[in-house]
């Protein structure tokens, strides 16, 4: 009996020992589980050097409760000229992002996109205030300049609107990522397409972006983007819209792609 009881208390020392050991390779496990997510976490925080923007997503999707995107301009933002809502570019997009990494599958959008409207439309009209109210992570501005020419709004006020929209953002949300992007080209806006004040659609292209590089800010060149694609593909502008100024579902297709490859590109956010 004593050598029955001296088993049983060596077979019970152990499994204490063996216990002790798999608890301590569960917690060495986890604190190397720890310390490579906060390893990946440092280096996509935007504050420690160049990243991209997808990977600055994926450090918010990280360390917070969830991403929201946000995107705000003219009818081609709101996606006039799709065959419906989900093959707009601002949709794609998401949905691209969505797919990139697992933690971003939940990330939403919210579309302020408004037809017919300069950014200073949007401003008078509150869509900035109320876009602000939800407290996007990443917010996509659409220079609308479509709109801009049609409305024969001079180059300094567009200019100025696009400063007064920026410095909105970044007073309410300074932790916000923002990128500013021009609309698409259009058949409607040739070189030869003169407003009222002597302006083609070409004079505001150079014009915004010259000012919003000269700023610092980031922007996107998705006219440029797009007519490269286009030319790649063996396509005709005129395949590319619903009615020669709005994309259709290929031309919000290729807009989409070109932004996604914009997004991927490491830079100063």
């Amino acid at each position: 009996m004593k050598r029955i009881g001296i088993a049983l208390l060596a077979f019970a020392g152990l499994s204490l020992l063996i216990l002790n050991i798999i608890q301590n390779l569960d917690g060495q496990a986890v604190a190397a589980d720890d310390e490579e997510l906060a390893e990946k976490i440092d280096q996509l925080n935007p504050e420690n050097g160049e990243v991209s923007y997808l990977d600055y997503l994926h450090y918010w999707a990280l360390t917070h409760d969830h991403v929201q995107i946000a995107v705000i301009g003219s009818s081609v933002t709101n996606g006039k000229g799709a065959s419906s809502t989900s093959k707009n570019w601002p949709s794609l997009m998401t949905r691209s992002i969505q797919q990139t990494q697992a933690v971003l599958e939940k990330s939403k959008l919210s579309n302020y996109g408004v037809n017919g409207a300069t950014i200073q439309n949007l401003l008078d009209n509150g869509s900035f205030e109320q876009m602000i109210k939800e407290e996007p992570n990443f917010i996509i501005i659409e220079s609308s300049i479509l709109n801009s020419h049609r409305k024969n709004e001079p180059l300094k006020n567009t200019n100025e609107s696009i400063r007064m929209a920026v410095e909105q953002i970044q007073q309410a949300l300074p932790t916000s990522k923002i990128l500013l992007t021009s609309p698409n080209p259009a058949t409607t806006k040739l070189d030869t397409d003169y407003n009222d004040i002597g302006l083609n659609y070409q004079e505001y292209l150079e014009s915004t972006e010259d000012y919003i590089l000269s700023q610092g800010w980031n922007y996107a060149d998705m006219y440029g983007a797009m007519l490269i694609d286009f030319e790649k593909e063996g396509l005709m502008l005129e395949q590319t819209l619903a009615d020669g100024l709005h994309p259709n579902d290929l031309g919000y297709r290729i807009w989409a792609r070109q932004l996604m490859l914009y997004l991927e590109e490491d830079r100063t956010l």
